[in-house]
């Protein structure tokens, strides 16, 4: 058994061994590949069917199932369960809705345009219909930002989920 010169047998990380090769542990980091399958079915169900609500309550999930994945290595599988199972219910509660959209008039309150180092969000934001509420705000398409002018209405096509979870389809400006 060989000794290195931190007093162990296990190479460190980072330093090289007797061979002079550098040692990196087998299983450090590779724990979050199991929720790849449901992070990207996630993005992917979200792109598709864009819930009305859920876009900071779905980041703080992965938020936190990321962080358990990380702080214990066994939890990774059943986190990636997790996220594979709520990618499962975002796609299915748009796929599953059969109901006819509910379509709502607004009004362009304002537009913003966010450019960051993964690309440009083009965000259009309506006075809201919902009680309690002021205002809507929505991520679009560069062609839909263009068209929308502030003050001017909009009709957004709302859909209610065949599991209750709202998601919206179109945004049209007048």
């Amino acid at each position: 058994m060989t000794e290195y010169s931190t007093g162990t047998t296990e190479p460190q990380v980072g330093k090289p061994s007797a061979s002079g090769w550098i040692s990196i542990p087998s299983r450090k980091g590779w724990n979050f590949i199991p929720l790849a399958p449901g992070l990207f079915g996630g993005i992917f169900a979200y792109s598709v069917y864009p819930l009305l609500d859920g876009r900071y309550v779905l980041m703080g999930v992965v938020f936190l199932l990321f962080l358990l994945a990380g702080l214990v290595p066994r939890a990774a599988a059943y986190s990636g369960l997790a996220l594979a199972l709520l990618a499962a219910t975002l796609f299915l509660n748009g796929a599953l809705d059969k109901r006819p959209p509910a379509e709502i008039k607004t009004t362009v309150i304002r537009k913003a345009m966010v450019c960051q180092s993964r690309g440009t969000h083009y965000h259009v934001v309506v006075s809201s219909w919902r009680p309690g509420r002021n205002q809507e705000d929505f991520e679009v398409d560069p062609s839909i930002y263009r068209r929308a002018a502030v003050g001017r209405p909009a009709t957004l096509e709302l859909h209610n989920g065949s599991f209750g979870l709202p998601w919206y389809g179109s945004i049209s400006p007048e």
